[in-house]
Order: structure tokens, then sequence, then C-alpha cells
């Protein structure tokens, strides 16, 4: 198993889309990620973070999943254009790879920090890694482990207020 650091487009309104579904409490829902082919991408059972990136002090990361084998349909696929602050450029289908997220944790009030990923010596390198700008980027495991104690150590519930039926 892997570690995985994902980043969405910054088009994309990754905090109204987290908030207006109930991705915790429905194990029906899982969401859908596409990445380029060739860059490798996450396999099921792979550790995923989620990247937040909307507020400079805010940056961080945000949520915590597992990849899931591929449903047959995405339940929200046709949703996702909706969150689009601009229209997408149309991509090529052939060059894109798909995979599935299910979250077991948000913190979207309270990221861990880049400033506190610095502080780390398990995460510090990791950092450069995503100076990249890749949309999925495999991380060390010593990095992933330390990222999921800080998550753990902030987040004894569910922050409910990034967990509702829309």
């Amino acid at each position: 198993m892997k570690y995985w650091i994902l980043r969405p487009s910054p088009e994309f309104r990754l905090a109204d889309w987290l908030r207006d579904f109930n991705w915790l409490s429905d194990d029906r829902l899982s969401d859908d990620w596409e990445i380029e082919s060739g860059k490798g991408k996450p396999e099921a059972g792979d550790h995923i973070f989620l990247w937040y990136e909307e507020a400079p002090e805010a940056s961080g990361i945000a949520a915590q999943g597992k990849a899931v084998d591929l449903p047959k349909i995405f339940p929200l696929a046709g949703r996702k254009p909706g969150y689009c602050k601009e229209e997408e450029k149309e991509r090529n289908a052939t060059g894109m790879r798909y995979f599935a997220v299910k979250y077991i944790r948000f913190c979207m009030a309270q990221p861990v920090t880049k400033k506190e990923l610095a502080d780390g010596e398990a995460t510090r390198k990791m950092l450069s890694l995503l100076e990249q700008k890749e949309l999925a980027t495999a991380i060390p495991e010593a990095a992933g482990k330390y990222i999921e104690m800080l998550l753990r150590s902030r987040t004894t519930m569910i922050d409910l207020t990034y967990c509702q039926t829309g």
C-alpha cells in the first residue's frame, strides 16, 4: 500500500463539493478522480490525503481516504461540472486514468498546514514533491504515517460542517 496526496484543479470548488454530500455516512458514495496516464495512480487500498489550497494560510491536508475499486457508475459524476469555477478545457479521454476514493476523515476547518508539515522530519522532504503541482503525488510511507497521526490528533469526530446532505 502506498500513500498519496491528491490536489484538485484550482478551478474546482473543493470545499463546496465536499460539504454538499454525505460522504462519510453514505457507503455508496465514492469520489472520482482522473489523472494523466503514465504517472501512476492510486490502487485499491492505498491511503489518500486531499490537499486543500483555497487560502494560503489554510492550505494543507484537509481530508483522508482510501482508494477503492472503481464502481460501475459514480453516483455524483454528472454533478461535477457544476463545481468548476470556470469551464474546463476539453480533455483527451484516452489520456486519462480514473480511480475512486472513499473518504474516512475530514478536517476542512483545521487542515494539517504546510507549516506543520515543514516542522516534521518525515514530511519536510515530501513538501518538495508537492512543489511539482502534480494532481496525484506518491509520498514516502513515513510521511504518510506522520500525516495520519496529525489528522487523528485533531479529528476525534466527524467534522459535521463538511458532511451534510445536500
